[in-house]
Formats: C-alpha cells, structure tokens, sequence
C-alpha cells in the first residue's frame, strides 16, 4: 500500500536553528538562568550573542558587556569573534571562573593580587554555602 502525498505542505519544512546558551557559578545566580536556547538566525558571532544577551535587561547589560567575562564554543576557549552556527553550545564563565581558566588554556599571567582576590571570592561562597 502506497502512502500519500500531501502537496499543500512543502516538500523541505524549515527546522529551528538554535544555539544553547550555557552560564557558569555566580553568572548562573547572578542572571538567575542556568541555561538557555536561541535562534541562531540573526547571530554569527559570540559577539553578536553577547549583544543579543545585554538587550534582555539592566543584569544582562552589566554581564554581557564587561571585558572580563570569558566564552566558550563548544568546549573550547574563544574569543567574542568566534563564528558560532546552529548546533552549537555557548558556555559563558564569570571573572573569576574566567582567571583561572585563562590560566589553564590560554597561559594567560596570574598577578598574586588578582589570585588573593579569587581565593576571598571562593572562600566567601563557600561560606555562604555552608549554611544551606
């Protein structure tokens, strides 16, 4: 038995292009989002999901626009001129997630300040933690 033909839909539909938007430690509680997915229709770069992100709000704008928030594709440390297309996974990570990562990957310089600053930090949320 043959199937039928339906000739008023299109042969190709369209599927959804997205593009699952990730957030790390405080940006997770700072924006209160832990994850997200977008069109990837009119975003070619982290850049423009960046500025995509900083329109949602006065929390998003102050994130999305400082310098030192650091961004990967797909696992991988790039920059905010990375090409991202559909399919892919954007992680974002805050400051201090963003130091010690460009430690690792990137062989970017600690400066002993910048390291007593990340030790308060964590410490401090771990004590916040300890009584939840």
């Amino acid at each position: 038995m043959a199937s039928e033909v339906n000739l008023d839909k299109p042969i190709i539909e369209r599927e959804k292009i997205m593009i699952k938007v990730v957030f790390f430690a405080a940006l997770r509680e700072q924006l209160n989002c832990s994850e997200l997915s977008l069109s990837s229709e009119n975003l070619s770069t982290v850049a423009d999901l960046k500025n995509h992100l900083a329109s949602t709000d006065e929390t998003w704008q102050q994130v999305f626009t400082s310098n030192s928030l650091l961004s990967a594709v797909n696992h991988d440390m790039v920059s905010s001129e990375q090409v991202i297309k559909s399919g892919d996974e954007v992680a974002f990570f805050p400051p201090v997630m963003a130091s010690i990562l460009g430690w690792i990957f990137l062989d970017e310089k600690l400066s002993i300040l910048a390291i007593f600053g990340g030790g308060l930090v964590i410490f401090g949320a771990l004590l916040v933690n300890l009584n939840e």
